[in-house]
């Protein structure tokens, strides 16, 4: 058994969050140092380029199940720089599915993540765009210890930290500063 995951472009797995459980029990994972285990997660090296994951179940976990055993895979994923924005269409996608013995894939599941953006601009009194206003984004009204990361895209546009980013050595949010030319976009909310 293997589950092929693909997801669209304006997607990035966070692989420390996939986790594999049956009856609430989580199965173990290849490390690299256990000699037994149920699966193997393999984000390099998958059986075709389309897709970003790959979870490969050990035969030897297999002959343990039956046909009623519900195998849960929950993961998380953040939108990144390259999400499209929302317009009413399916958009950023996340597609799995799962082939077993000689049988091609199964039809699969697919999600949708849809996400927004919003425009930001500071003017003079005369709406004249002003440079070098900075803002930052906080999840609730008091701003207290909810500080949105932020990546910047280009002069004109931001979006949303993925967990790689903000885990990163050395990362430090973005703050918005305006300039004189252009709105700002901010993506990814």
């Amino acid at each position: 058994y293997v589950l092929h995951d693909e997801m669209a472009a304006g997607l990035t797995l966070d692989a420390s969050s996939v986790v594999v459980k049956v009856n609430d029990v989580p199965l173990v994972a290849n490390n690299g140092i256990r000699e037994e285990y149920d699966y193997t997660l393999k984000t390099t090296d998958v059986s075709d380029s389309k897709y970003d994951f790959e979870i490969v179940f050990e035969q030897d976990y297999l002959d343990t199940i039956t046909a009623d055993t519900a195998i849960i895979v929950t993961y998380k994923a953040t939108l990144n720089g390259n999400a499209d924005i929302y317009t009413g269409e399916k958009i950023n996608t996340n597609k799995a599915t799962l082939s077993y013995g000689e049988s091609p894939d199964t039809p699969g599941a697919e999600t949708v993540t849809n996400t927004f953006s919003f425009d930001l601009v500071k003017t003079d009194e005369s709406k004249k765009l002003l440079a070098g206003a900075e803002f930052e984004l906080y999840a609730t009204v008091d701003g207290t210890n909810d500080k949105i990361s932020l990546v910047k895209i280009d002069d004109n546009a931001y979006c949303l930290a993925t967990e790689a980013e903000k885990n990163a050595p050395g990362f430090k949010s973005a703050k918005i500063v305006t300039n004189a030319t252009s709105k700002i976009t901010v993506k990814g909310v």
